[in-house]
């Protein structure tokens, strides 16, 4: 850690891509899984539960565009962490605001509608961490290799510094919410958010561009970045795949945790240990090159057939501590998909667009997917119960990852052009899959 706040040099810069992911992961941990949880705690239902959370997502499809051509626009060389910085800031006051209904100060009636307008806040600026901090660290990567697999290995490589961060925090949280409740939540995002600011601050480049740079990054953000999901069918379909598994993925980081403690009756520390053994699984495929040895399609595939088999498996435990069995397809998904979304919009991306190429990925899976499932889920969860919305959303997964299989097919059955990370799965025909 000492490294983190005071590398210099060549070893210094090599820091600053992992040391931001492991500080905003850490944030992100103290307002993530646990906050269905949260929620219960203060007295809302499950169909209000998932309307809070699904509205921060709804945001998000806006936000997180706004965020990211704002930081491709401004004429300043720190935009992106001058804006990630700002948003720690923002994201650290609302989550602080909700101490209120625990102190007492907003009771009854009042909660639902206090703790909703709070999210809305929250994720105007949360929304802008992931694709910011995603933009930073492979504009930082570009910059310094210009090979493409070795570009890949190493965003994989940084990106599992917020792996180890979410398996700490999460760890810390499942021990200590079974003994001192919620509160800890407030001192760990608090916490957390100065360790990200301190870093932010230390990391941050010259401040600003010269007279010809800032004419460049000061062009508005045109149709060319918009436009991407609609260039071809495969894109197409790529995107509509990505919104879908974000629903689906939204069950299990917003309401999980509500399945595994209402229904299985695993407490705090099983959850915890849960998150525990995704990142002992995880941390090694963020390691390993997964694109440049399979493809993109071959990771996305795997990692959507996993998503699939496990949602379906949390359905047929017989009690809380079985779904630490299940947990290692969590980890594969998430690595695999990391890494394949990343890589894929990396390749479409327009030149100079390269952080509002990361705000219409985040906005179509972190916005329009997260809202689609947590508030449909928190409602299926009420009326139909939690095993039907598993089932539901294991086969509309499913269903999203063949119609985009098809368009692969499609477009290689007509001689279409390949992308080179794609060329490990068409050599030997998607059927393979």
């Amino acid at each position: 850690f000492c490294t983190l706040l005071g590398g210099e040099g060549e070893g210094g810069k090599k820091m600053r891509g992992r040391s931001l992911f492991f500080a905003n992961f850490m944030i992100g941990g103290f307002q993530g899984r646990f906050m269905s949880v949260f929620f219960e705690e203060h007295g809302l239902t499950d169909s209000q539960i998932g309307t809070v959370l699904s509205v921060g997502a709804l945001v998000c499809i806006v936000a997180a565009v706004v965020w990211t051509n704002k930081a491709d626009s401004m004429a300043r060389k720190d935009s992106k962490e001058y804006l990630l910085e700002l948003a720690i800031i923002l994201s650290e006051v609302t989550f602080l605001a909700q101490c209120l209904v625990d102190l007492g100060y907003v009771t009854g009636d009042l909660v639902f509608p206090y703790l909703f307008t709070l999210r809305i806040l929250a994720s105007c600026s949360f929304t802008a961490w992931y694709p910011l901090l995603n933009a930073i660290v492979a504009q930082d990567i570009e910059n310094t290799s210009n090979d493409k697999k070795e570009r890949s290995v190493r965003f994989g490589r940084e990106r599992v510094y917020g792996a180890y961060s979410w398996l700490i925090v999460h760890m810390i949280q499942g021990i200590l919410l079974d003994r001192y409740g919620t509160w800890i939540m407030y001192v760990g995002h608090c916490v957390s958010s100065v360790v990200a600011l301190v870093l932010l601050k230390k990391w941050s480049r010259e401040k600003h561009t010269s007279k010809e740079e800032k004419t460049h990054l000061a062009s508005r953000c045109d149709l060319e970045v918009l436009s991407i999901p609609f260039k071809s069918l495969e894109n197409m379909t790529f995107f509509m795949l990505m919104m879908v598994s974000a629903a689906g993925m939204s069950l299990v980081e917003n309401l999980l945790f509500l399945f595994f403690t209402n229904e299985l009756r695993a407490s705090s520390l099983v959850c915890g240990i849960s998150v525990v053994v995704t990142i002992i699984f995880e941390v090694p495929l963020f390691k390993f090159d997964l694109v440049g040895k399979y493809g993109v399609t071959t990771c996305i595939t795997v990692a959507t057939l996993c998503y699939v088999s496990r949602v379906y498996l949390y359905t047929l435990v017989p009690e809380g501590s079985y779904v630490l069995l299940v947990e290692p397809l969590h980890g594969i998904t998430i690595a695999a998909m990391t890494l394949a979304s990343q890589e894929y919009i990396t390749m479409h991306a327009p030149k100079g667009k390269e952080a509002s190429a990361q705000g219409l990925l985040t906005a179509v899976r972190s916005g329009a997917g997260t809202f689609l499932g947590t508030l449909s889920g928190g409602y299926i969860i009420e009326y139909l119960g939690e095993v039907f919305l598993y089932r539901f959303y294991g086969t509309l997964v499913l269903g999203a990852l063949l119609l985009y299989l098809c368009a692969i097919w499609v477009k290689t059955d007509e001689g279409g052009e390949e992308d080179e990370a794609e060329r490990p799965l068409l050599s030997n025909g998607v059927a393979a899959v």
